[in-house]
């Protein structure tokens, strides 16, 4: 199931962190209303528009104009001619009068030239901006970094190439530049920083609160789960990725660390909701903690 949910996700957060480094380097002028990532579904270039089916379900069109900027996991991109059916987008957008999307800033890329993936760091070449990493299945990647490269770890001890070390646990977002991989995002965490995981629960989310959600599971235990930025959420299709995107309804298996009866989710795993007649049927209610979530969850 984790790696399905991988899988599921990589392509939309590269794309996203295509767009977020492009973002952080200009003033949100105007400003952005609407901010999507999915899969190009149409490139109207007579109309000046393009389509775009979006991770949330939504089938969504972008007018441009002039002042679009395009970019590519190789820098700017000439234009909407350069967009392809099929490419994975992220697109930050404002809404005119009239309620159309105007988009501001689009970062797209094939599907081949984006990738996620988790392993051990087994070599740092500082001088040269590089390090690679062997993931669990024992496939090897060198990746490239540079300016755009964002480097984060649980500590802050770990801000750019020179503090990564050999045996350190990462998760890196990149994309494919001239025969190479370029990293965009690096998430470092040393394996006694990785919370044991306790719990592990399947079953439907009956409500969501402020920091916390509720599951019945499948054995009809009702277990509240706090949530905090260490997180990681994904679905099969790729519409879930932050805790805001949880519903009551859907089906969820949870991994969750247990201190003291409280229990912090680690990774959410969401699902397709079964159809309405085979749901079982319990009556409205919100569920009472299990345990009282720790103050400013």
């Amino acid at each position: 199931m984790r790696t399905l949910l991988m899988r599921s996700s990589v392509l939309l957060l590269a794309a996203s962190l295509l767009l977020t480094g492009v973002a952080a380097a200009e003033d949100e002028k105007p400003p952005v209303d609407v901010r999507v990532r999915g899969e190009i579904t149409s490139v109207e270039v007579d109309s000046d528009s393009f389509g775009l089916h979006t991770a949330r379900g939504e089938d969504l069109v972008f007018l441009v104009n002039d002042q679009t900027r395009f970019f590519g996991p190789d820098g700017e991109l000439g234009g909407l001619g350069d967009l392809e059916v099929g490419m994975i987008a992220g697109v930050a957008a404002t809404k005119e009068d009239d309620g159309r999307l105007l988009a501001l800033r689009v970062a797209a890329g094939h599907k081949q030239d984006l990738l996620r993936v988790v392993g051990e760091i087994t070599g740092v070449v500082p001088g040269q901006g590089t390090f690679t990493l062997e993931t669990r299945e024992g496939a090897r990647y060198e990746f490239q970094t540079g300016e755009r490269t964002r480097f984060v770890s649980r500590d802050g001890s770990v801000d750019d190439i020179h503090d990564l070390k050999k045996g350190m646990h990462a998760a890196v977002a990149a994309v494919r530049r001239e025969g190479g991989w370029f990293a965009l995002h690096v998430a470092v965490g040393e394996p006694k920083d990785r919370p044991d995981v306790d719990v592990r629960a399947a079953g439907e989310i009956i409500s969501v609160g402020s920091s916390i959600f509720t599951l019945h599971t499948r054995d009809d235990r009702t277990l509240v789960f706090q949530v905090t930025d260490a997180t990681k959420f994904g679905s099969t299709d790729g519409s879930v990725d932050s805790f805001g995107d949880l519903e009551a309804g859907m089906l969820a298996i949870v991994a969750a660390h247990d201190d003291g009866g409280t229990l912090t989710a680690l990774w959410v795993g969401v699902g397709m909701p079964r159809p309405e007649g085979e749901r079982p049927q319990r009556p409205s209610r919100e569920a009472e903690p299990t345990a009282k979530p720790a103050r400013g969850a």
